[in-house]
């Protein structure tokens, strides 16, 4: 790591990441007010991270790199905490966490095999993924604001399946997109080495 990348907006979200342990720790404790703290605060640094990257211009590679891992591993670890049986409060269906988290580490694994075989690195997120993750980040917080103040289930057990078939959804499409843009890469690719071997 260079000095560049030793910056505010990259601590920031190097919290981010590790305030995944706090987290973990206030859901199984079932403080669950805390825990909506903590997730208040994940989300302010966030946001502040990218404001202070403009303002002061220093985004970085690294700090594009870092900020998406940063979410993730904040989003999987709550994930799981909050479907951990045998803590004192009802969790989330296991499945739901299962769905989640296998969509994440399937597309994950698949970039780093593809780049492995063909070098292809430029796969770009989908408006459909995002929308899932904003509403995966959705159910989490109505979660713990239900556990939290004890309200109806109802909208909680509508979110959840609303969330499942986002996660359908938007991997499915992930997998479409994927493939096309690895296609075009693939066709540039044989295009390029033919005109640098005819020698145009």
């Amino acid at each position: 790591m260079n000095r560049e990348a030793i910056n505010v907006p990259n601590l920031l979200t190097i919290a981010r990441g590790f305030a995944a342990i706090p987290l973990v720790w206030s859901i199984l404790s079932a403080r669950f007010g805390l825990a909506l703290v903590i997730v208040f605060l994940a989300g302010l640094t966030d946001l502040l991270d990218g404001i202070i990257a403009r303002k002061l211009e220093q985004s970085s590679d690294f700090g594009r790199l870092l900020d998406p891992i940063a979410d993730k591993l904040l989003l999987v670890a709550t994930f799981v905490a909050v479907s951990v049986p045998g803590f004192g409060f009802e969790p989330l269906p296991w499945w739901l966490a299962a769905l989640a988290v296998g969509r994440d580490v399937g597309i994950l694994g698949a970039a780093l095999v593809i780049y492995r075989v063909t070098g292809f690195s430029g796969f770009t997120p989908t408006f459909l993924g995002k929308l899932n993750t904003n509403i995966e980040l959705w159910v989490l917080f109505l979660f713990l604001l239900t556990r939290a103040f004890n309200l109806p289930e109802l909208l909680l057990t509508i979110s959840i399946y609303v969330t499942a078939a986002s996660i359908v959804v938007s991997g499915l499409h992930y997998i479409v997109h994927a493939r096309t843009q690895l296609a075009e890469w693939l066709i540039q690719n044989t295009k390029l080495e033919q005109r640098d071997s005819t020698g145009q």
